[in-house]
């Protein structure tokens, strides 16, 4: 997978989860209300959670980056989240009423801050802090497995060309000369097997000419190759 379309994808699958969470939200606000409440203002209020905790995720989705997952979860890592767990919160719980205002077109001067409902908002806006820094974590790691399967994909088919390089190489005088031997050798003893040898071997130096004139090659073709050149090597023992 490209940079471009991986980045696609994330983006894509963020989106996607601020939307499935702003519905969550929603629909939790009306069984709260039990009626009392509109979907418009369920909506609202929905959107003022989760808008204010998408604007800051991005700084979340950094701070992930610059102190990634350790294997070992240290006292310096957890102080460092605990840290921006409680700035996170503070700065939601001012952000969030501060949107709902402004989308309902009151006064930021009727803001009331009600030592309860605070409290209420700081301990939402660390819980909030832990889904997108839990989920950022989730999108790194995977993202890394995901490379790193990629490595490990790569390497095994660098290692199974350099195999059949190795094969091909061997296709020299030496290789044609005990080749040609061999079905020499065949053609008065078992004439159909000296005539399977030799068009076996012609396969073989065709699909060398090939490989050098493209570098677009069937696996079916290579494979045939290998098992040319494995029958080829039987005649000799």
């Amino acid at each position: 997978m490209s940079q471009k379309a991986h980045t696609v994808r994330t983006t894509s699958a963020l989106v996607g989860g601020w939307l499935l969470f702003f519905v969550l939200w929603t629909l939790f606000l009306l069984g709260w209300g039990q009626g009392e409440i509109s979907i418009l203002d369920a909506s609202i209020a929905a959107l003022t959670v989760t808008g204010s905790a998408a604007i800051l995720s991005p700084l979340v989705w950094k701070l992930t980056e610059r102190f990634e997952w350790p294997g070992t979860v240290t006292f310096a890592f957890c102080m460092t989240h605990i840290i921006a767990a409680s700035i996170f919160s503070i700065v939601w719980t001012v952000l969030a009423p501060t949107i709902s205002l402004l989308l309902s077109g009151e006064s930021l001067a009727s803001l009331e801050w009600d030592p309860g409902i605070q409290s209420w908002r700081l301990m939402m806006g660390v819980w909030l802090y832990v889904i997108v820094a839990g989920l950022s974590y989730t999108a790194r790691i995977s993202s890394r497995l995901r490379l790193q399967q990629e490595k490990a994909q790569q390497a095994e088919t660098l290692a199974a060309k350099a195999n059949l390089a190795a094969m091909k190489n061997q296709l020299q005088p030496h290789f044609l000369f005990n080749a040609l031997h061999s079905i020499s050798s065949l053609i008065d003893t078992d004439a159909e097997r000296a005539s399977e040898a030799i068009e076996k071997l012609g396969d073989l130096l065709r699909y060398t000419i090939a490989d050098k004139e493209s570098d677009m090659l069937e696996l079916a073709d290579e494979w045939q190759f290998v098992r040319d050149y494995v029958d080829l090597q039987k005649l000799r023992f």
